[in-house]
C-alpha cells in the first residue's frame, strides 16, 4: 500500500506546485503589463494608484510645403524655405541715329534665375543670383545676412551683392518704369561689387542705414589689383512707412509715401586694369514720392575724379522721373528727363535724355509690357539719337 500512498501523494504534490507556478508566472506577467488595467497597474507601482503617463506616439517627418505665388515657387522645410524664380525680358530697339541712321534689333535682353530664403534660422537668410546671358559670370548676386538683432536693426551681409549707393541702382531692373535706367544712374552707380556690409533699419523702420568696404573693381572681380579698398555710404529716411526698391506706385493706399537718401562713395582705382584708371569720390542725394498712383522721383550726383597722371576734374548729374496710373495697378505712364555734365574740363560734353514710357502691367512687375521712346542728345557729338523700345517681361 505504501507505493501507491506514495504515488498519490506526490501526484497530488505536483498539481500544487504546477497551480503554483502556473499563479506565480500569471501574476508576473499581469504586473508589467501596461495595458489598460488599472488594478494591474496598482500592483506594479505597489499599491499607490499614478497618472497613467501617454504612450509616445512614433515622431512623423514633416514634408515640405510647395506654393507659388507671383511668378516665386516656395519651398517650406523645417530648417530652411527656399524662393526660386527665373526671370525673362525680350526687347525690341529702333534707333535713328545722326551717325549710322536706323538700326533695329531684337535681343533677349536678359535672363536671370534666383533662389533666396532662410536656413537654419530665419535671421540666417542667402541670395544667389544666376544670370544666364551678358555677363561673362554666371554668379551675379551670391551673398548670406545674419541679423543678430532679430529685429532687422544689426544684419551683416558679406559677398557679392549691389552696393548701397542710388536708389535706381538698387532699384532691379524688373521694377523700372522705363525700359532701362537713365543715363545719369549709368554714368555715377556700378551695380555689384565684392565686399562686406553693415545694415539696419531704425526708428520703427524710418530710418535705413547702410555702410560697406568693396573691392571697387565690379562684380566678379576675385582679387583686389592695386589693395585699395571702395568705401560706400547711405542713410535714408521714409517717415510715413516703408518705401519699396520699385518704380511706379503699387503701395500707398490711405497715405502717401516718401523717402530721402543720402549716398557716399570713394574708391581708387588707380594701378588697376580697368579702363578708367580713376580716383572717385561721389556724394548723392536721391528722393521718392508715391501717392494713389502717382510717383516721382529724383537723384543728383556730384563727383571728383583724379587720373593717374595727378590731373582732376569734377562731374555732375540729376534726372527727374514721374507717373501715374491712369488704370489703377494696369495702365501707366511716365516721363523722364536727365543732364549730365561729365567732365567740367572739358567744354560742350554735356548729355541730355527725355523720354516718354507707356506700360501695362497684367500683374504688376511680375508679368508687364513697356514701351518707350527716347530723345537722346550728345554735345560732345555734336548729335541727337531718337530711340523706340518695346519690352516685355515675364516672371515664374
Amino acid at each position: 500500500m505504501r507505493p501507491k500512498r506514495l504515488r498519490y501523494g506526490l501526484g497530488i504534490a505536483g498539481a500544487v506546485l504546477l497551480g503554483v507556478a502556473l499563479a506565480t508566472s500569471s501574476w508576473a506577467h499581469d504586473a508589467v503589463d501596461t495595458s489598460d488595467k488599472p488594478g494591474l497597474y496598482k500592483v506594479k507601482h505597489k499599491g499607490v494608484e499614478h497618472k497613467r503617463p501617454p504612450r509616445k506616439a512614433a515622431k512623423e517627418e514633416k514634408k515640405p510645403k510647395l506654393s507659388w505665388k507671383d511668378g516665386t515657387s516656395t519651398i517650406v522645410f523645417d530648417k530652411g524655405t527656399v524662393n526660386l524664380s527665373t526671370r525673362l525680358q525680350g526687347r525690341w530697339t529702333h534707333t535713328n541715329s545722326a551717325a549710322r541712321g536706323p538700326t533695329d534689333a531684337v535681343r533677349l535682353q536678359r535672363a536671370r534665375t534666383e533662389f533666396e530664403g532662410w536656413f537654419y534660422k530665419e535671421e540666417l537668410t542667402y541670395e544667389l543670383l544666376l544670370n544666364w546671358i551678358g555677363d561673362p559670370s554666371v554668379i551675379r548676386t551670391l551673398a548670406l545676412n545674419w541679423d543678430p538683432s532679430t529685429r532687422r536693426s544689426v544684419q551683416v551681409k558679406v559677398g557679392q551683392f549691389k552696393v548701397p549707393f542710388g536708389r535706381q541702382r538698387l532699384t532691379s531692373s524688373g521694377s523700372q518704369q522705363f525700359v532701362d535706367r537713365s543715363i545719369v544712374s549709368d554714368e555715377f552707380t556700378q551695380g555689384h561689387d565684392i565686399g562686406l556690409q553693415l545694415w539696419g533699419v531704425l526708428a520703427n523702420s524710418t530710418v535705413e542705414y547702410r555702410a560697406g568696404i568693396f573691392n571697387g573693381k565690379g562684380a566678379s572681380e576675385l582679387t583686389n589689383q592695386n589693395g585699395k579698398y571702395q568705401y560706400t555710404a547711405r542713410l535714408m529716411f521714409q517717415p510715413f512707412g516703408d518705401v519699396k526698391y520699385s518704380e511706379g506706385d503699387f503701395e500707398s493706399k490711405t497715405k502717401p509715401l516718401l523717402a530721402i537718401a543720402g549716398n557716399f562713395e570713394h574708391n581708387d582705382l588707380r594701378g588697376t586694369t580697368v579702363s578708367d584708371r580713376l580716383k572717385r569720390t561721389i556724394g548723392g542725394v536721391d528722393g521718392v514720392f508715391k501717392y494713389k498712383g502717382f510717383s516721382a522721383f529724383g537723384e543728383v550726383f556730384q563727383g571728383a575724379f583724379e587720373s593717374e597722371a595727378g590731373a582732376t576734374f569734377n562731374a555732375n548729374g540729376y534726372h527727374l522721373q514721374a507717373g501715374y496710373f491712369l488704370i489703377k495697378d494696369l495702365v501707366e505712364v511716365a516721363g523722364r528727363y536727365a543732364s549730365l555734365d561729365p567732365s567740367d574740363a572739358t567744354a560742350n560734353d554735356d548729355r541730355r535724355e527725355v523720354g516718354i514710357a507707356l506700360n501695362y502691367f497684367y500683374n504688376k512687375h511680375y508679368l508687364k509690357a513697356q514701351a518707350d521712346f527716347r530723345r537722346l542728345e550728345d554735345e560732345a557729338r555734336g548729335a541727337t539719337d531718337h530711340q523706340a523700345r518695346v519690352q516685355f517681361q515675364v516672371t515664374f
